[in-house]
């Protein structure tokens, strides 16, 4: 009698989404929205020029994230841009 063994083969990338936000060095939180749920995906402060969230795979395939900027002091308005798509990464290679 013979044995079968079957061995699973699990790939070495791991697909993600991110999105890189270049944030106005005067802003002090960044916001992600997703435009269509208006769930918020995340938030974080401004403390680098180049924010990156790491966003679900979903806002990959289509345009449904919407970007706020706002600082916390009331001095400016807050920026939104509409729109944004995600972009696919493997996990492997950038660090976040």
């Amino acid at each position: 009698m013979y044995k079968i063994k079957i061995k699973t083969f699990k790939p070495n990338f791991d697909y993600q989404a991110i999105v890189s936000v270049d944030a106005d060095p005067l802003a002090e939180r960044c916001f992600l929205i997703d435009r269509t749920t208006l769930d918020v995906i995340g938030s974080k402060p401004v403390t680098t020029e180049i924010i990156k969230f790491r966003v679900p795979l979903k806002n990959a395939n289509k345009s449904s994230v919407m970007v706020i900027i706002v600082d916390d002091d009331d001095t400016y308005n807050a920026a939104i841009i509409d729109g944004v798509q995600a972009e696919i990464i493997d996990a492997n290679l950038v660090k976040i």
